[in-house]
């Protein structure tokens, strides 16, 4: 008995150290369990602001796109939108100082490469207005989008100590 009460005794002054180092253990556990938690909080934070700034992205990536243009409004030489159009006796569309300066460099039709001549050219009335009623169009949804800028740039000047107005 004394040897077992021994070992009872040696294995409560073990059983006391191990308890007082799992307590440490545990108290840093829960130090890290708190650090974890307060990174996460932090990340999640940060995760909320990106995922914001992403969808505005994505919504001026789709406002852009709504604004590209119609491909017949394209000038298929320079591919960019054309003000002044001209068709030719082909039946193809142009920006009338783009197919001018095709047709003194080389008198043919840039598409069918048939002989063509200033003379032959004809306004595309019905192209041009077009085109003028879809950049209206696209001035006015811009326009709102402008507004709310030179807003938030008042506010911020403002904030700053200006008056609000540039």
């Amino acid at each position: 008995m004394g040897q077992e009460g021994g070992r009872v005794g040696g294995g409560e002054e073990e059983g006391g150290e191990e308890g007082e180092e799992e307590e440490g253990e545990d108290a840093e556990e829960e130090e890290e369990k708190k650090l974890h938690a307060l990174s996460a909080l932090s990340m999640s934070g940060n995760e909320e602001e990106e995922e914001e700034e992403d969808a505005a992205e994505e919504e001026e990536e789709e406002r852009e796109d709504d604004d590209e243009a119609p491909e017949p409004f394209v000038d298929p030489l320079s591919m960019e939108v054309m003000r002044d159009p001209v068709l030719t006796p082909s039946g193809y569309s142009y920006e009338r100082a783009v197919i001018l300066e095709q047709i003194r460099r080389r008198a043919l039709d840039p598409m069918t490469q048939e002989p063509l001549q200033e003379t032959d050219l004809r306004p595309n009335r019905a192209l041009r207005e077009m085109i003028e009623i879809w950049r209206c169009q696209r001035q006015r949804r811009q326009q709102p989008l402008q507004d709310e800028e030179k807003a938030e740039k008042g506010t911020v000047h403002a904030a700053e100590g200006g008056v609000g107005r540039e």
